[in-house]
């Protein structure tokens, strides 16, 4: 599967903000995020047309050394977006949802395969939060509204109804929820607010692991984490107490998602001797970082993805 890197936030200088009936594209111009640092796996992935980068929320055209790679384009898009951890979904809240009443008419979310078809999901209550697994067989839905108030619950592929798993989290608030994530095979979910965060192992009910720390993520097969603690990038095993702390001459400040293969992560951090925050590549392996492009103004590089190729649009 060929994928790419996609972002939010601030993530070039330049760009060009196109707006149009439903949907929302940016431009990315004066695009040249490779440093000649960067390692020679990913020159090569870059080299066979599967590494570019995408950004910022409401996507976007990728370019890939000045080349244009295509659009993703979604339906009535807010800045609400997620990616599945192997890049072969993508599910988001639909704008117009954000402005109904109690029991919107209006999907809860909407979703996309690779297949290229917009499906939706109808629950009758307002989504805060999503995220989807791979193949879109499981999602997790922080819900507000209907009669017994505000929910996490965990949609099954067949998608009637959900599970709600609010009375295994009791320190988490819909509104205050800023991360969620699931495995690539649905057994996972981490959720994650702005000072601490849980892993829940969806097939036996139950909370893994309880931590301090911001914007975890979540290894595509669910068993590492990377978050950030005091301005540390640590990695933890989910079903481990003992983290590690890495990067220690970088202040970090966001992580998005890790690579399908679980090689690379993506990070907003600084060295002690830049002067701006910048999105670096993380290597797990060798524990190395190459710098990608500069963050803008209140960009944690928190907000980028890894997406199939194929959902882009020439």
């Amino acid at each position: 599967m060929e994928y790419s890197a996609a972002g939010g936030g601030q993530l070039m200088t330049r760009r060009e903000i196109l707006k149009s009936a439903g949907l929302t594209t940016v431009v990315l111009t004066g695009c040249d995020p490779w440093s000649r640092h960067v390692p020679e796996s990913i020159l090569k992935e870059e080299a066979r047309g599967n590494i570019a980068i995408l950004g910022p929320p409401r996507m976007s055209v990728a370019l890939r050394r000045g080349e244009h790679l295509g659009r993703l384009l979604l339906t009535d898009s807010s800045d609400d977006i997620a990616v599945s951890l192997l890049a072969d979904a993508v599910a988001w809240i639909p704008g117009s949802s954000l402005f109904s009443i109690a029991f919107p008419k209006n999907p809860t979310v909407m979703f996309r395969l690779l297949d290229g078809v917009d499906r939706r999901l109808d629950l009758g209550v307002h989504a805060v939060a999503v995220a989807i697994s791979s193949n879109a067989k499981v999602f997790a839905i922080g819900v507000t509204g209907g009669l017994s108030g505000p929910k996490l619950l965990v949609v099954r592929e067949g998608y009637r109804g959900g599970e709600d798993i609010t009375p295994l989290l009791p320190e988490f608030r819909m509104d205050s929820i800023e991360r969620l994530s699931i495995s690539v095979d649905g057994a996972c979910l981490v959720v994650g607010s702005r000072n601490s965060f849980a892993v829940v192992d969806l097939i036996q009910r139950r909370v893994l692991l309880r931590s301090r720390g911001r914007f975890p993520a979540l290894s595509p097969d669910g068993e590492r984490l990377a978050f950030v603690k005091d301005g540390t990038l640590l990695l933890q095993g989910v079903r481990s107490n003992r983290a590690e702390e890495v990067l220690p001459n970088y202040r970090c400040v966001g992580t998005s998602q890790w690579s399908p293969d679980g090689a690379f992560l993506l990070l907003g951090a600084r060295r002690k001797i830049d002067l701006w925050h910048w999105l670096w590549v993380f290597e797990v392996s060798s524990k190395y970082c190459w710098p990608l492009t500069r963050l803008g103004e209140g960009d944690f590089g928190n907000r980028y993805f890894w997406v199939s190729r194929q959902f882009l649009s020439l």
